[in-house]
């Protein structure tokens, strides 16, 4: 498949830390965007060996290999709020 473009398009689901929620409450200190959307979801992506966004110019591409999981990737980057663009 190759280089597949990706847009973030919305804020990610918030899943609130044990140690966040010590030191500082259920409450945002900023709204994250776009770049630290990107890494978390190359976070977790990494964590499940699969391939990372990655910026060129002015867009987002996610390499999509053979033997990718597409649906994995697909779930992983949704619950950040990007999809793979149309």
């Amino acid at each position: 498949m190759g280089a597949q473009r990706v847009e973030w398009r919305r804020s990610g689901q918030t899943e609130w830390g044990d140690g966040w929620v010590a030191a500082y409450g259920r409450q945002k200190t900023h709204d994250p965007g776009e770049d630290e959307h990107m890494g978390f979801a190359n976070f977790d992506l990494a964590h499940n060996n699969l391939p990372r966004i990655y910026r060129s110019g002015d867009s987002l591409f996610i390499e999509i290999g053979p033997g990718t999981d597409i649906r994995a990737v697909r779930n992983i980057i949704r619950y950040h709020g990007f999809e793979f663009a149309d």
